[in-house]
């Protein structure tokens, strides 16, 4: 089967969808991919995403309000719609961020929502946006597979997001259909491919596994042209992945690796119910109100999130002028797993039976 014929027909029964990246950064450029394809089979499908950029583009820490957004048609308390010229206030400069960039290169524009109110704002924008656009399903992506993750992976960087977009997912009081949509997994050079093929076949033998597809010729000159606006390293990789890339790669500043296979040009398709049944992070945040606190939530599970990385990146840059990079970016995020682990012995030992 070829194109999104089969991709929306199969579990969805609607002609109207919106693609949303859930994961903040470049998973719009997928999301946009994804609803070009549809396009060409010819539905209505629309393209939005949460808006959180990588310190690379915007060192100040956290997703960005819907506030400091600017040149932007405001839909609702939580949502907007943008366009190429759109960009953010963030810091005394402007940030160009990526769903911009993406209504730039497609000349068009492009949905977000409030990320910094977390599950309630991304559920009530995407309400919002479901409302205005008329649409009958929402398919989120996430590039990379992190919303899979239950939180003790040494490899997980980037939890935050994930777990609260596919919470507001489930969350979003609405009466359309919900698929969610893990693309290109390991690509963001955190948990492996193996396993997060692991966690899918725990949702597939659940019925949570919808169907999967890989992407076409014709997607890749569609990402071309994204990318020659938008930034995203992630997404970079399923086009390689797409032209024969192999093995191990280094990625963010030299921070991470890769596994670079064709296993990265795959969507898989699953019922965000059922993978939030087996997903303790999106459980944990579903009712949360500011990422602050969603944060606060995912620290006392252990869990060291990219808002305290990016924080602790930003102190780092106005001692040294510099963001940090590669070995030193690990070392912060080691020393911040260990403050967190340290404040969790401590809450044992003052209140557990060795407690004095």
């Amino acid at each position: 089967m070829q194109g999104a014929d089969w991709l929306i027909k199969d579990f969805l029964s609607v002609k109207n969808v919106l693609f949303f990246g859930i994961g903040g950064g470049g998973d719009v450029v997928t999301a946009a991919m994804l609803a070009l394809a549809a396009r060409r089979e010819g539905y209505r499908a629309y393209i939005g995403s949460v808006v959180w950029e990588r310190m690379s583009v915007d060192p100040v820490p956290g997703p960005i309000p819907i506030d400091e957004l600017v040149g932007v048609h405001r839909i609702g308390r939580y949502s907007a719609m943008v366009k190429g010229s759109s960009r953010a206030l963030r810091g005394g400069r402007e940030v160009a961020f990526q769903a911009s960039n993406v209504a730039q290169a497609l000349n068009e524009e492009v949905a977000v929502v409030d990320l910094s109110a977390a599950a309630e704002g991304v559920a009530e924008g995407l309400a919002e946006l479901i409302r205005e656009l008329d649409v009958e399903a929402v398919v989120a992506v996430d590039v990379g597979g992190d919303v899979l993750a239950k939180g003790y992976e040494d490899e997980l960087w980037s939890p935050l997001a994930d777990a609260v977009g596919l919470a507001a997912l489930v969350r979003a009081r609405v009466q359309v259909q919900k698929v969610l949509a893990v693309h290109s997994i390991g690509a963001d050079g955190e948990l492996s491919p193996g396993y997060i093929l692991e966690r899918i076949s725990t949702v597939s033998s659940l019925g949570g596994l919808l169907g999967a597809r890989g992407i076409t010729a014709r997607d890749v000159e569609i990402l071309e042209r994204l990318l020659e606006h938008a930034h995203s390293e992630a997404s970079r990789v399923q086009l390689e992945a797409f032209k024969g890339c192999w093995g191990q790669h280094v990625i963010r500043a030299g921070s991470r690796e890769i596994e670079c296979s064709p296993l990265q040009t795959i969507t898989f398709f699953l019922d965000p119910y059922i993978t939030l049944a087996v997903a303790p992070l999106a459980q944990a945040v579903l009712f949360t109100k500011s990422i602050k606190e969603a944060r606060s939530i995912l620290n006392s599970m252990g869990v060291y999130t990219e808002l305290d990385l990016e924080e602790d990146a930003y102190t780092f840059m106005r001692k040294h002028g510099r963001l940090p990079r590669g070995d030193e970016l690990r070392k912060l995020r080691e020393e911040g797993r260990a403050r967190l682990l340290f404040k969790a012995l401590s809450r044992y030992s003052g209140h557990g039976e060795y407690g004095e």
